[in-house]
């Protein structure tokens, strides 16, 4: 019990040193007006993607705060004009994969890769995306129906909140990112003893192995998938640090997760906005899969390029 919560205070501990200044820093971009203006950058490169400029400031929103931010945006804006299905699907795809970039960049650094090119390689994926999703949903006639927003928006992510209401909500955030990660430390010993961490890595490991992520990662990377590049992420930098798993593995378990994670809360909040499941899910995670794949191949021994010195 001791060692249990030991390793899941020392997990948590290095999340909270990346969430807690963080926290701090989103809020001052909010109150400054950060969102608005990248959302105003963002908006002209919209049509690549055959959005209209104004969804710029909701993936403005998803990349400065988080993907709650991005669907109250969307919702607050589209609320008498939603997207077609297709549309909507590819707005939420693109958040989904580029969203809270500062923390899920800075836990990647933290992972011991660089920052860049792994800010560049979400926000490329996503607008990569979005510019195939868009042409073959036209050419095809795919998902052209009217949409229905169930999200319910009380306020609009760029407006700010009092500031002792952030606070409260921020605190309970980090005492809940405590328990969900006490929770997967005591379930992944409990599934090592039992024997199904080994059954888990022969099934998926030839489906990750041409991805560069070995049998090792496999756990965490099933975390990360499934509940979120927090906890996964916060996994894999426990692993990077004791060394058991290796460079090549902590990066492209990151390009994976960065783009491709949290498929069970998040996908269903972009569906709140309208978004079909057969974009959110299977798609993104094709794209997702073959993209990764083709980053393992042309990568391949250039690892200097985004590893940096711990």
């Amino acid at each position: 019990m001791k060692l249990w919560l030991h390793k899941s205070w020392r997990i948590t501990f290095s999340l909270y040193k990346i969430l807690i200044p963080l926290i701090f820093i989103i809020e001052i971009l909010k109150r400054i007006g950060a969102i608005e203006i990248l959302g105003n950058l963002l908006s002209p490169l919209m049509n690549i993607v055959g959005l209209s400029g104004d969804m710029g400031i909701v993936l403005a929103s998803a990349m400065i705060t988080n993907i709650y931010g991005g669907i109250t945006a969307y919702a607050t804006i589209a609320s008498h004009a939603p997207l077609n299905a297709a549309e909507v699907g590819i707005l939420g795809t693109m958040m989904l994969m580029a969203h809270n970039l500062l923390v899920e960049i800075k836990i990647a650094h933290k992972s011991g890769l660089k920052i860049l090119p792994i800010l560049f390689f979400r926000i490329f994926s996503s607008f990569l995306f979005g510019m195939f999703a868009s042409l073959i949903f036209k050419k095809l006639g795919l998902f052209q129906d009217s949409t229905v927003i169930t999200w319910k928006v009380s306020q609009a992510l760029w407006v700010s909140s009092p500031l002792f209401n952030t606070v409260l909500h921020q605190a309970w955030q980090l005492f809940l990112i405590f328990l969900i990660i006490t929770l997967l430390v005591g379930v992944l010993n409990i599934l090592e003893l039992l024997g199904f961490t080994k059954y888990l890595t022969r099934f998926l490991h030839p489906v990750l192995k041409p991805l560069g992520i070995g049998s090792h990662a496999i756990p965490t990377v099933v975390i990360g998938l499934t509940l979120g590049l927090a906890y996964g992420g916060g996994l894999i930098i426990e692993q990077s640090h004791s060394g058991a798993i290796t460079h090549r593995e902590i990066l492209f378990s990151h390009l994976l997760l960065g783009i491709s994670h949290s498929y069970i809360e998040d996908s269903a909040l972009v569906m709140m906005i309208g978004a079909p499941f057969l974009i959110v899910v299977p798609l993104r995670f094709i794209f997702a899969f073959l993209l990764v794949f083709l980053s393992e191949k042309i990568i391949g021994d250039k690892m200097r390029f985004f590893l940096h010195k711990q």
